[in-house]
């Protein structure tokens, strides 16, 4: 037996991040951690007391990732067979991930191998899914047939040394340069390009159309910001606005900021929702221009305040607690519609209303017309 200088004490759990946590595992008793920059930061776990990630740096960036696919989650196979591109969960390294990074796709589970190579085709972003928080988009390049099995890649001596390839768990593995170059020189002859590719162009394109959600989001976002700023007159107007947009009739604003009076209780705007062949609706909106919460006793007013045969909305710029929700929702009692910020600046960009489009032409690829044409040229 060897004699052990201890550095620490303790180190719990919790102070280590998961993916590091499920680098080191359980498998021997001694070992050299090396997965996820494990040793490197393991010792700031000593001297500091906390876990500074994966993405910390200090890890020399080969440009080449193994990204793993369980089979239960998702159908890798499937996804092959459609080509093109797909969204893939970066739940490691995402500081270090770019845009034209190789990628090797592996399979995890009984059949467990390198099944695919590809490209990193985008940034990650914050895309919260089933998988992940952060996302990027990657294209398929090639098929790897027969696929690289574990059991092949165990008995090749640089590809059985890499970690990535050895079944540790984690979605965005890095991969030495040598065994990048590795799988290169293995696969070479097994390379089936697939078929649907989308050229560069395309790519681009989708990165675009994904773009352009994110602005429409944060324009939202803006507008909601500029309704907070709104004098309670002004408010009040916005949501009898908001009625019409509905398509609401006889919209009138009764509250006490606009109506210059005591008010109609907790009613600021009342309205008539009218559809062929279906009964009026009486509809009375309490509105609440606040960047908080609404409380449940804002409900209970308008609940109180509102007339038979009347259904009640509240409309907010701030957001609404847990419990004005289960007070909406409650069975033995009239429902009360609630809306907050975010969806009323949603149904007012949607409605053009503060928000103004614009319009970007851009070319795309269409050989079916070049070979039309040229058909006809020679015809």
């Amino acid at each position: 037996m060897r004699p052990v200088e201890w550095e620490a004490g303790e180190v719990a759990s919790q102070a280590l991040a998961i993916d590091l946590r499920n680098a080191l595992g359980s498998i021997m008793t001694v070992f050299r951690p090396r997965a996820q920059a494990a040793e490197r930061r393991l010792e700031s776990v000593l001297k500091d007391g906390r876990d500074p990630g994966a993405d910390s740096g200090g890890d020399d960036r080969s440009g080449a990732w193994v990204f793993q696919a369980n089979p239960r989650r998702f159908d890798l196979l499937q996804a092959l067979q459609d080509g093109g591109t797909e969204m893939w969960s970066v739940n490691q390294h995402r500081q270090d991930i770019q845009p034209g990074d190789r990628v090797w796709f592996r399979l995890t589970g009984p059949n467990a191998g390198v099944y695919a190579v590809g490209q990193v085709t985008s940034l990650p972003r914050p895309e919260p899914n089933e998988f992940g928080d952060w996302q990027v988009d990657v294209t398929f390049e090639s098929r790897i047939d027969p696929p690289l099995l574990r059991a092949e890649s165990d008995t090749d001596p640089v590809l059985s040394a890499t970690s990535a390839l050895a079944g540790l768990m984690g979605t965005n593995l890095s991969l030495p340069a040598e065994a990048d170059t590795r799988l290169e020189e293995v696969t070479e002859d097994r390379l089936i390009p697939i078929a649907g590719r989308e050229p560069p162009a395309r790519l681009l394109e989708r990165k675009l159309n994904l773009d352009a959600a994110r602005i429409a989001e944060q324009v939202e976002q803006d507008l909601l910001e500029h309704l907070r700023g709104l004098s309670p007159v002004r408010f009040e107007e916005l949501c009898a606005l908001y009625l019409r947009v509905l398509g609401c009739e006889d919209v009138k604003v009764v509250g006490a900021a606009t109506a210059s009076s005591l008010g109609d209780g907790g009613m600021d705007v009342t309205g008539t929702l009218a559809r062929a062949g279906l009964p009026a609706v009486r509809l009375a909106v309490q509105a609440k221009r606040i960047i908080g919460g609404v409380g449940p006793n804002v409900v209970t007013q308008l609940r109180g305040s509102i007339p038979p045969g009347t259904y009640g909305i509240v409309i907010t710029t701030g957001h609404f607690t847990r419990a004005a929700i289960a007070e909406a929702d409650r069975a033995d009692r009239n429902t009360i519609k609630l809306v907050d910020g975010p969806e009323l600046a949603h149904v007012l960009a949607e409605s053009g209303i503060g928000v103004k489009s614009t319009t970007i032409s851009v070319p795309r690829l269409d050989v079916g017309a070049l070979k039309e044409r040229l058909e006809a040229e020679q015809g």
